[in-house]
């Protein structure tokens, strides 16, 4: 793990050169809260709007006492967890707070690069990259938890590689702001928040909406990557139409260098959503979608093999979880863990998946459930429809011809439901 802050900026060299480079390196952003910092107010903290809006960890501590209360980062997490603020605390116990800090940030580092870890999707990583080349806009489609995030995570990485502009952006982490807080959040990324703010600042001493689709242009010759997609179609939000039709627009600019490439992730196709919820904007009607659902056997030998698991048990594992990304980080954690037979371990699985499958189960219609519970008790089914639908949502193997049920712990969950 590198640690970095602002007073290693070489002397003589670009400090917003400097700063806008390791924001977007960053992948945990620690905030020491003070009174100091926040009496500056977080639209003044360099990148940290951005790192919010892009979804980076971002783990306030309470160095002294501070209201964090109608910031950004009041929903987060903050540490230490209890207790009073460290300058609060006698010398000896502030030390052993400090110790709990940094030992809590470095395990969140080895998750992440645990994470980082990808494998597979060998189809679906061709097809963004085509899509990326033709300018065309990408959907990422899948229920929660299937690796949409990993997958955009991954186009992050090889994005830059490529040398594109690349803008991550977390859906969720907008919720509440406007369509000016997203621009910006663009801008800073790619370097432009000079000419973009001046831009805002000619049009209105208060811009809105409006202004912002206006400055949409200046952003161009840049991949936006959106995680969690669909709170951008959900209502008061803040978006409108005339936002999402100047992006559609600069998608399909003739020259590809000066194009926005759209790339998000959600469950549910975006064209279908904003019609659903009134904007009846067309962007994203042309498309392509890539449904991310289950990893194939060989993705999974391949991945849990990096973690040191023998071949036996990574079949095993397979059987188990029907290649789900969540169940697979699941066994990884608890591979150590010795003298359970299979049942034991397949009903410990069981119980921690239930939440994520009741929630998936909703998202079903009655064909699709029928079709599941059909299959799963050994009956054949001539639903080609459900059957696809299953398939792309990785509810579904198919294996020699055969159809099943998408691992043992799905399937007693089908079965039980």
């Amino acid at each position: 793990m590198a640690v970095w802050y602002e007073g290693l900026i070489p002397a003589g060299a670009s400090r917003p050169g400097g700063l806008a480079a390791e924001w977007a390196r960053a992948e945990v952003v620690v905030v020491l809260a003070s009174p100091d910092f926040m009496a500056r107010g977080l639209d003044d903290a360099p990148g940290l709007c951005g790192a919010i809006a892009a979804g980076k960890l971002v783990v306030p501590v309470r160095v002294r006492p501070s209201d964090l209360s109608d910031t950004r980062l009041a929903g987060l997490q903050a540490l230490p967890r209890t207790g009073p603020e460290l300058r609060r605390r006698s010398e000896d116990n502030r030390e052993s707070a400090w110790m709990e800090i940094a030992t809590e940030v470095k395990s969140l580092a080895a998750r992440m690069r645990a994470e980082a870890i990808f494998v597979g999707r060998e189809a679906e990583r061709e097809e963004i990259l085509r899509a990326v080349d033709r300018g065309q806009a990408t959907q990422l489609l899948g229920l929660p938890k299937m690796g949409k995030t990993a997958l955009l995570r991954w186009a992050e990485r090889t994005l830059r590689t490529l040398g594109k502009p690349v803008v991550f952006l977390n859906a969720r982490g907008l919720e509440g702001c406007s369509a000016i807080h997203v621009v910006r959040a663009v801008a800073e990324t790619i370097g432009k928040s000079r000419e973009v703010n001046a831009a805002l600042r000619g049009r209105s001493a208060l811009p809105g909406i409006r202004e912002a689709a206006e400055v949409l242009p200046l952003l161009a010759a840049s991949c936006w990557l959106v995680d969690d997609a669909d709170a951008l179609a959900t209502y008061g939000h803040g978006f409108d139409k005339v936002f999402f039709d100047v992006l559609r627009s600069l998608g399909q600019v003739q020259d590809l260098n000066q194009r926005v490439v759209w790339i998000s992730a959600s469950e549910t196709d975006m064209y279908g959503r904003f019609h659903a919820t009134g904007l009846t904007s067309q962007f994203l009607n042309s498309a392509s979608k890539v449904h991310v659902g289950r990893l194939t056997k060989g993705d999974v030998l391949d991945w849990l093999g990096r973690f040191g698991v023998k071949e036996e048990s990574a079949l095993a594992a397979w059987d188990l979880t029907g290649g789900c990304p969540q169940a697979l980080e699941w066994v990884i954690e608890h591979r150590g863990n010795g003298g359970k037979d299979d049942d034991a371990i397949a009903e410990m699985l069981g119980t921690w998946m239930r939440p994520l499958f009741e929630g998936w189960w909703r998202t079903l219609g009655a064909d699709d459930k029928r079709c599941l519970k059909a299959l799963g008790g050994g009956t054949l089914v001539k639903d080609d429809a459900a059957i696809q639908s299953l398939l792309d949502r990785g509810l579904l193997l198919e294996q020699k011809n055969t159809l099943t049920v998408a691992g043992a712990v799905w399937g007693r969950f089908v079965q039980g439901v």
